[in-house]
């Protein structure tokens, strides 16, 4: 079964981590080890696919490389990001109850 994969949209999904991750292109493209127009020009615009050490280096930096190529999050980052959710609600939690301590503890 072949793949198709579209070209044009993993460069807009590599531009939309770029940019969330550096917060502009030309930082993105400095961290890639690219001048900002070879970048732009090769990865951004789609005319080229990530190769093998251009998918580490994203790897590294917290590119989830199956939502680059595919849209969708990774089975495994599906989880992550549910238990950074979870935390994120515990400690809001923990928070408020410190606040209620505090208020019931001045009180008395």
């Amino acid at each position: 079964m072949k793949i198709e994969l579209d070209k044009d949209q993993i460069g807009e999904r590599l531009r939309e981590f770029g940019v969330a991750k550096f917060g502009n292109v030309t930082g993105f493209a400095k961290a890639m080890g690219h001048t900002p127009s070879s970048f732009q020009a090769a990865y951004l615009s789609g005319r080229s696919l990530p190769g093998s050490p251009m998918i580490a280096h994203l790897l590294k930096l917290g590119c989830d490389i199956h939502w680059l190529y595919f849209g969708s999050p990774s089975p495994g980052n599906k989880v992550d990001l549910d238990l950074e959710a979870v935390t994120r609600n515990l400690l809001e939690k923990k928070s408020q109850l410190e606040r209620i301590q505090k208020i019931i503890s001045e009180g008395i």
